[in-house]
């Protein structure tokens, strides 16, 4: 594959260096101060989008204006989510993005799911988040935990909102505890909380290998796919 690595922070890099060991050759690697718009589509089989909050959403609108399948794992664009898809489709172009790509994070939320979903029919039991990452991650909640917490408002129908990070939660409300701490790749916990018991659920990242290795894998799926938008369930499908 010939691949752009949009964003040269800690996933740029381990992508690159993922890259490098499987043979396949680099054809940009973008900062902050390059364009998109620079990058020839003809040489390009994947991009990697991997930058911040604030950039992510027009790169993928420019990504899909180019005709280039992207891999995307920055968070926090939610809101113009259906712009960004809308582009891609209108353009015939693939995405696939994730706000986790550890293949243990996203086995993780199905088991997160079904627990809700028993706990939910058995009463009684009141979820809660806590979500701990490096310091130079600037979202808040990670984008993981939100995702986590859209899961747990689909099997608690009474809780209708994910509350503010490290503010007291509503009756209605999913609360969630950050921290941030030096190089922490990433932990994620569900707490269940009941008069009688606490139950538990964590994902803790190692290190950041899982991240690169699913950002890589995805793009291999992505690379083999036809046009359109695809998630991890996509990916884990395609490996059963």
């Amino acid at each position: 594959m010939r691949i752009a690595i949009i964003g040269h922070g800690k996933m740029g890099k381990g992508i690159e260096a993922l890259a490098h060991q499987k043979g396949y050759e680099i054809k940009a690697i973008l900062g902050r101060k390059d364009k998109i718009a620079d990058l020839d589509p003809n040489e390009i089989d994947i991009a990697f989008e991997f930058t911040i909050p604030g950039i992510v959403s027009q790169n993928l609108l420019d990504l899909s204006k180019l005709g280039i399948a992207t891999v995307c794992g920055t968070t926090a664009w939610g809101e113009r989510a259906p712009e960004v898809r809308e582009a891609f489709e209108a353009s015939g172009g693939k995405l696939f993005f994730s706000t986790n790509f550890s293949v243990g994070m996203y086995l993780t939320q199905i088991a997160i799911r079904d627990l809700a979903k028993q706990l939910n029919r058995v009463g009684g039991y009141r979820p809660n988040l806590i979500e701990c990452h490096h310091t130079e991650k600037q979202d808040m909640p990670s984008g993981t935990a939100l995702r986590i917490g859209e899961i747990i408002l689909e099997e608690f129908p009474k809780l209708t909102k994910i509350a503010e990070a490290n503010k007291m939660p509503a009756q209605t409300e999913i609360g969630v505890l950050c921290f941030r701490e030096d190089d922490t790749p990433g932990t994620h916990t569900v707490i269940f909380r009941s008069d009688l018991d606490d139950i538990s659920v964590t994902h803790a990242a190692h290190n950041r290998k899982s991240f690169f290795a699913g950002a890589m894998s995805a793009a291999e799926f992505l690379h083999k796919q036809p046009s359109g938008i695809y998630r991890m369930e996509d990916l884990i499908n395609d490996l059963s």
